[in-house]
């Protein structure tokens, strides 16, 4: 990671902790496309969604990545569902075209061009592994937005945006960990980045798991990621971007 530019890493803050307030009314575009009125109906689709999948394929035995993914999408979906769909797009299998770094992530979310998380389904014995991979790709992706929506040189890219964050997050589909990546501004000696991490969240789910259980286990992980792209788009729109949206490459 210090290839990267990256120093340090640091626990993210014990207070981050965001509720998911069900009653909540859905963005008018989401409620007139899926007929659902409030979070609590798109989190009781979440819960029927991961239920069913937990009783045709025990997740308890997914021992392969790509079983894995059939219980993250829904989880993402909600996300972005709830923070705002049309204005924010989830895209799999997405190309990340960096100055120093790139690839191909499982999801990337994107807002007005900006990959705001990247996502890598990984198994939980591949973490450590995977996590240069991980960071290289939200590295990548900083990288991207400032020279092709910025207009950044190369040498420029790593000063282009100090006061947005870059978010990722390892899962296996039963627990996810968030990783973030911040400017920290030390005055006379520059600026560097510094990446934070969360405790793994749990979503643990097995076979016979009821819809409420379900339900009830991905609101933390729901909640979280809603929080985490409310941030990334108020970071986004402080830059005066156009609203010009991404193609899937």
């Amino acid at each position: 990671m210090a290839l990267l530019g990256i120093r340090s890493t640091h626990d993210l803050p014990e207070q981050l902790t965001p509720e998911l307030h069900l009653d909540a009314v859905l963005p008018e575009q989401v409620a007139r496309i899926t007929g659902w009125g409030t979070i609590q109906d798109v989190m009781g689709h979440v819960g029927r969604d991961l239920a069913a999948r937990a009783l045709v394929s025990n997740p308890l035995d997914c021992a392969k990545e790509a079983r894995c993914r059939e219980l993250i999408s829904p989880v993402l979906m909600a996300a972005v569902l709830i923070a705002g769909a049309g204005d924010i797009e989830m895209h799999a299998e997405f190309h990340v075209d960096g100055v120093h770094a790139g690839g191909s992530v499982d999801w990337a979310i994107v807002y007005k061009k900006f990959n705001i998380v990247v996502v890598e389904a990984k198994l939980f014995s591949k973490w450590e592994e995977h996590l240069g991979q991980l960071i290289a790709e939200m590295v990548g992706s900083r990288e991207e937005f400032a020279t092709m929506q910025l207009g950044k040189r190369k040498e420029e890219v790593a000063l282009a945006m100090p006061k947005v964050a870059s978010w990722g997050i390892m899962t296996t589909g039963l627990a996810y960990k968030f990783y973030q990546l911040a400017w920290v501004d030390e005055g006379s000696q520059g600026s560097h980045m510094v990446l934070y991490e969360s405790q793994p969240i749990s979503l643990q789910l097995d076979r016979g798991a009821t819809h409420t259980e379900a339900q009830s286990k991905a609101i933390k992980v729901v909640a979280f990621l809603k929080h985490v792209l409310e941030l990334q788009v108020a970071s986004i729109k402080s830059l005066s971007l156009p609203s010009a949206k991404r193609q899937c490459s």
